[in-house]
């Protein structure tokens, strides 16, 4: 499984020109922040980026584009209510949170 994601994944990168070097770099950042966190919310955030530009850009009344970033949409979507669920399902009783919401704070 692992060994497909690797694969797929690296020469859909390769295909864009992405650079060991970059690679490197996010990975010491993923090592400080968390891999898991850090890719996703990257991820995420690379995502919709690219989602408005596309949509802006996109004059077709069929994209294969389009569906496929409707459907990394509603993934992302998705994982980022589950993780606010998480978030206030994990708070202190009483109706007053023992500690804010990092998504909802920015520093």
């Amino acid at each position: 499984m692992y060994e497909e994601a690797l694969r797929t994944i690296g020469d859909a990168a390769r295909v864009y020109g992405v650079e060991d070097d970059s690679v490197v770099r996010y990975r010491a950042r993923m090592r400080e922040c968390g891999p898991l966190g850090y890719a996703e919310g990257g991820m995420s955030s690379i995502l919709v980026r690219t989602a408005h530009d596309h949509r802006a850009d996109c004059t077709q009344t069929v994209c294969r584009t389009c569906d496929g970033l409707k459907a990394a949409l509603t993934v992302a979507l998705a994982g980022c209510r589950e993780l606010i669920d998480m978030e206030l399902s994990g708070m202190a009783g009483g109706g007053e949170p023992r500690r804010r919401l990092r998504l909802w704070h920015r520093r």
